[in-house]
C-alpha cells in the first residue's frame, strides 16, 4: 500500500510540475498581441477608455465578441473584409482586452455596453452599419436592436445566445456567492487564467491549431481584470429567464438577419439555428451551418465567414 501511495505521490508532483512548466510565459509569445494592441484606437466614455481596431475603407461593420474574448478573436475575420473592400470596427468590450474595466459590477450591464457601443459608432460619423455578433455580444446586440435598430442595416449572427434550452453554460454561478466569485476571479490569475482559457480554446475548437501568440491575444488580457467575465457568468440564471425578451428585441427589429453556425458547439447548441429561422422566417440561403465546428467559429472558420457575409 505505502509503495502504491508513493508512486501516485510521485505521479501527482510529475503532473504539477509539468503544468506549472508548460504555463510559464514566455515574453516572445506577447509580441503579436501587444502590437495590435499599439494599433488599436481609443473611444473616451464616462466609465473610462474602451479601444478598438478600425481598419479600411467603404460599407462599415462593427464586430462584437463574447466572453472571455476580444477583438483578438476576429483579426483574421478583419483583415478578410478589410481586403475585400469593408470598413471594419472591431471593439473590445468595457471590461474586456485593452479597454479599461469599470469601477462597478452593475456598469458590465448588457444595455450599458450596448449604449457605449451606440456612441463609439456615432463618434466615427457612422449612422447606419452591418454587424457580426458573437456569444456573450448577443445580448449587447440584442439592446442594440432595441436601442437603435435602424442603425444595423443586416445582422450577422455567429453562435450566440437565444434560447434557454440551448444556452449551456459551464455552471450558473451567483455574486451573492463568494465562493463562486473567488473561482471566477482566478481567471485572472496568470497561471490559473491561463490554464481556463486554454482550456476554452481547445473545448471551444474542433482540434484548431493556436500558437502560443494566438493564444496569449486571449488569456494575456484577463489579467487585467475579470470583471466583466464575473459580471457575465454570474448573471446566466437571469439570462435564461429574460431571453424570451431580449429575442424579441430582435424578432421586432426587422433587421436584415443572417446566421452562422459551429455545428457542434458545447456551449450553444445548434438547434438554435432551426428556431431562429422559423421565428423570424429566414430562408436557406440565410444560414450557414460549419460543419464540424464548435464555438469559436471566427478563428476556425474566417474565410467561410467572411465569403458568407461579401456574397451577402
Amino acid at each position: 500500500m505505502k509503495k502504491i501511495l508513493k508512486f501516485l505521490l510521485l505521479i501527482i508532483i510529475i503532473a504539477v510540475a509539468a503544468i506549472w512548466f508548460t504555463s510559464q510565459d514566455n515574453s516572445e509569445d506577447f509580441v503579436a498581441y501587444q502590437l495590435y494592441v499599439d494599433g488599436l484606437s481609443s473611444f473616451e466614455t464616462t466609465e473610462g477608455t474602451l479601444r478598438y481596431s478600425d481598419e479600411g475603407s467603404g460599407q462599415p461593420i462593427l464586430l462584437v465578441h463574447g466572453v472571455p474574448t476580444n477583438s483578438w478573436m476576429y483579426r483574421n475575420l478583419s483583415s478578410e473584409l478589410v481586403d475585400n473592400g469593408y470598413r471594419v470596427i472591431a471593439p473590445d468590450l468595457m471590461g474586456f482586452g485593452a479597454s479599461d474595466r469599470m469601477a462597478a459590477y452593475d456598469d458590465y450591464d448588457f444595455e450599458n455596453q450596448a449604449e457605449i457601443l451606440i456612441g463609439l459608432m456615432e463618434s466615427l460619423g457612422l449612422n447606419d452599419w452591418e454587424q457580426v455578433t458573437h456569444d456573450m455580444g448577443g445580448l449587447v446586440t440584442w439592446n442594440m436592436t432595441r436601442l437603435a435598430p435602424e442603425k444595423i442595416s443586416h445582422l450577422y449572427i455567429l453562435n450566440t445566445i437565444l434560447y434557454e434550452d440551448t444556452f449551456h453554460p459551464p455552471a450558473d454561478f451567483s455574486y451573492e456567492n463568494k465562493l463562486h466569485r473567488w473561482f471566477l476571479g482566478l481567471h485572472a490569475h496568470p497561471i490559473v487564467g491561463k490554464l481556463i482559457i486554454n482550456n476554452m480554446l481547445r473545448s471551444g475548437t474542433d482540434g484548431h491549431d493556436f500558437s502560443r501568440s494566438d493564444k496569449a491575444g486571449y488569456w494575456l488580457p484577463v489579467r487585467n481584470g475579470a470583471g466583466a467575465l464575473v459580471h457575465f457568468f454570474t448573471h446566466t440564471a437571469k439570462i435564461k429567464e429574460n431571453i424570451d425578451e431580449y429575442r424579441g428585441w430582435l424578432v421586432d427589429s426587422n433587421i436584415s438577419t443572417s446566421v452562422i453556425w459551429g455545428e457542434d458547439d458545447p456551449f450553444l447548441g445548434s438547434e438554435s439555428v432551426a428556431l431562429l429561422k422559423s421565428e423570424m422566417g429566414l430562408s436557406d440561403s440565410d444560414v450557414m451551418i460549419l460543419i464540424d465546428k464548435k464555438h469559436v467559429v471566427a478563428e476556425e472558420s474566417f474565410e467561410e465567414i467572411a465569403q458568407f457575409i461579401i456574397n451577402n
